[in-house]
Parts: structure tokens; C-alpha cells; sequence
């Protein structure tokens, strides 16, 4: 299951169960504790997505949650770089796909926050998070050809940011315990 083909399933999920977190910021968040720690539960992913209704969560839903987790966490840790955010399809205006970027950077970050005590990151994950927190910021108004291809660089440069990250947060030696 591609992560951009599962997006509106997992839309779907999250809309019938009411909780007010994007598909977008979801992935990212998920995207962020993985690159934490890769020994992260899903259930402490489910009770970000769904606050404490994660526990209600059944059947065909939990399974589409979990084939989203574990695909997520095997192509982020994978060396293949098969790795993509789980954002609108390309027939979705570029408003609504910029939007989608923004909030998943801003999961990423709150999902990234879950490596706590972590005092000092590495020079080569310094500057993409910098470039995470301000492309959670981006204008998402615009249209145009020109930001077509903008909003596709700023994409695949996250994609392989990302895995970038996760490999150098994983290969430090004081990769603090997973938190519960």
C-alpha cells in the first residue's frame, strides 16, 4: 500500500472517528516519532492522532492505521529510499497540497519532539529542521506553474531530509528509551 494511495482511506478514518488531526499532520507526526525512535508503538502514535480514543479504535480502521505505521516505519528505515509523505494527490490544487505540506512539517516537529532530553542535534539535522519549521510556514495561496514545481523541490527535499534525519537520530549512541 503506497502512503499517497492510502491517503483517503486514512482520511476516511480519521473523519469517522472525529478527530481534528489531517492525514498530512498525522504522517508527519508518526514520520517524526519514527525518526526519534524507531522502536516507537503505535499506540502512542494512535493516542496523538486520537487523543485518548485510541483504545475504540477497531477492525478494519486499526488495521488501515497499522499498515500505514508499519509501512511508514519499514520504508523510513529502509535503504532505498522509498520514503514518501502522505499528502493529497497532484489533481488536488496546489492550496490545498501546500496546506497539507505545512501541516505535515508541523506534525513532523511535534512528532520529532517525542526524542526528549535531547539537547544537541546533529550539525547535518540542524539545518533541515530549520527548513522543516519554515516550510510549515509557507504561503499556501499561491498558484501557478512556478510554484507547481517549487511545492514538487520542497517535497522531494523533505522525502530525503527526513531520512536523512532519522539515520543520523538513529546511529547517535545516547538514542534515549522509547516514552510511554
Amino acid at each position: 500500500m503506497a502512503t499517497r494511495s492510502v491517503y483517503h482511506v486514512v482520511e476516511s478514518v480519521l473523519l469517522s472517528h472525529n478527530t481534528i488531526m489531517s492525514v498530512a499532520e498525522a504522517h508527519g507526526t508518526l514520520s517524526g516519532m519514527l525518526c526519534a525512535d524507531m522502536r516507537a508503538e503505535i499506540d502512542q502514535w494512535l493516542r496523538e492522532v486520537f487523543d485518548e480514543e485510541a483504545g475504540g479504535i477497531y477492525g478494519e480502521d486499526r488495521m488501515t492505521l497499522v499498515t500505514l505505521f508499519d509501512e511508514t516505519r519499514s520504508r523510513l528505515g529502509g535503504t532505498d529510499f522509498e520514503f514518501e509523505l502522505a499528502l493529497p494527490d497532484d489533481d488536488t490544487p496546489l492550496s490545498q497540497r501546500a496546506a497539507a505540506l505545512s501541516e505535515w512539517c508541523r506534525g513532523f516537529l511535534f512528532g520529532l519532539g517525542f526524542r526528549s532530553g535531547q539537547g544537541h542535534w546533529p550539525n547535518s539535522c540542524q539545518e533541515i529542521l530549520r527548513d522543516v519549521a519554515e516550510i510549515s510556514r509557507v504561503d499556501t495561496d499561491e498558484e501557478g506553474e512556478e510554484n507547481e514545481v517549487a511545492f514538487t523541490e520542497l517535497t522531494e527535499y523533505l522525502r530525503v531530509g527526513i531520512q536523512l534525519i532519522q539515520s543520523e537520530l538513529q546511529s547517535l549512541p545516547e538514542n534515549p528509551p522509547v516514552l510511554h
